[in-house]
């Protein structure tokens, strides 16, 4: 299925595409509590992260429409960020040749500017490592 954003989605490893040699890891994780009925708490790896939703990777599948309370945790930033979501998709795929799923999770209900903060700090080191990069190159040895 092919996804439309109207975000540009940053990923937890930094642009690949743009740059190969750049990565940032988060190490970021998602404890999700679906409100299904249940009383189960599933803890995730967090992969992205945009202005709509975040993707993460779970050893538990969460059925597309459940709605989610998540509790997000990384190094990045001081306190947990506690929100509302949507499971727009879940897809199992192979990791390390072990089954599991990734999950495309949209906020309902989350704290915008702590989002557009998340956001801004990650382009900002992942900026800073570009240019760390580019003057390394230019550097006269």
């Amino acid at each position: 299925m092919r996804e439309s954003r109207r975000y540009v989605r940053f990923s937890i490893e930094g642009n690949a595409k743009l740059h190969p040699e750049v990565r940032y890891r988060i190490e970021g994780s998602a404890n999700l509590q679906p409100e299904d009925g249940t009383s189960r708490v599933i803890k995730a790896d967090l992969v992205d992260i945009c202005y709509l939703g975040i993707g993460v990777h779970s050893n538990e599948e969460i059925a597309a429409g459940t709605d989610v309370k998540f509790e997000l945790v990384a190094k990045i930033w001081d306190d947990p960020v506690i929100g509302r979501g949507k499971v727009k998709y879940a897809v199992k795929i192979k990791k390390y040749n072990i089954d599991i799923f990734r999950l495309g999770i949209e906020f309902i209900d989350i704290n915008k500017q702590i989002v557009i903060c998340i956001i801004t700090k990650i382009q900002r080191i992942i900026s800073a490592q570009i240019r760390k990069k580019e003057q390394s190159k230019n550097r006269p040895y």
